[in-house]
Order: structure tokens, then sequence, then C-alpha cells
């Protein structure tokens, strides 16, 4: 009974998901390959006895990508529009990625393998001012 109770609180104040995106390919264009075709971001909560679920989707800008000696970067803007952005960085067989809204960063996340480094950057989840889909 204890662990239901603590379950439905923890629902309460929000859940939040880790997504593993595909890789992004696109012919003529390997160099891309270490970066994410998107990146989902989400929360669950249920407040007076309805879910709510609010999810937002940021895309590469192709025209950020950066390779300087190795450390290869690119920018991720949301597609609900607003200042949210993602930096990705890949160098030295690594990832990492720090999430900003509204100019502050507001998480971050390094890893050497795609699906955990992935995990944990999404697992940061939707922020106060973050433009998103509700459900």
């Amino acid at each position: 009974m204890v662990l239901k109770e603590l379950a439905n609180k923890a629902v309460e104040g929000g859940v939040l998901y880790g997504f593993v995106p595909y890789r992004l390919e696109i012919e003529g264009r390997p160099e891309l390959n270490n970066f994410s075709f998107n990146i989902l971001f989400m929360k669950f909560k249920e407040e007076n006895k309805m879910s709510i679920r609010g999810s937002a989707v940021y895309e590469p800008d192709l025209s950020t990508f950066k390779d300087e000696g190795g450390k290869q970067s690119m920018l991720y803007k949301n597609s609900y529009g607003g200042n949210g952005r993602v930096k990705i960085v890949y160098c030295d067989r690594k990832w990492s990625g720090d999430k900003f809204v509204d100019g502050k960063c507001v998480g971050s996340a390094v890893g050497p393998e795609w699906q955990g480094f992935f995990i944990h950057l999404t697992m940061l989840g939707l922020s106060n001012g973050e433009k998103c889909k509700f459900d």
C-alpha cells in the first residue's frame, strides 16, 4: 500500500521519460551520422484526476553544424517555436548536450554510448516556459 501511495504522489508531481532517437542519415552527408534525427522531451502528470502529457520535439538546424578539428557540434530548435535550443557536441567518441530555454541552461548530459546519453538527456523533460504540445 505504501508503494502505491508513493507512486501516485510521483505521478501527481510529474513523471519524466527518456527516449533514444534514430541517427541522422542524409545521403552524401556521413559526417552528420553522429547526430540524432530529432530529440523528444516529455512530461506526464496527473492533476485533478486528469492525465496531462506535454511534449516538445527538437529538430536539427543543419546550418549550425560545425566540425572543428574532430569536435563536431550542432544546434536543435524546438519545433513548437519559442527560444528552446539543444546543443549537441560529439568529440573523442562521446556526446555531450546542453538544453537551453529562454537563454538559460536547464540541464546537461554527457556519455560515451548513444542510448545512455540520449536517455539521460531526454529525461530532463520539459522546463517552465518551454513551448510544447499538450495532450
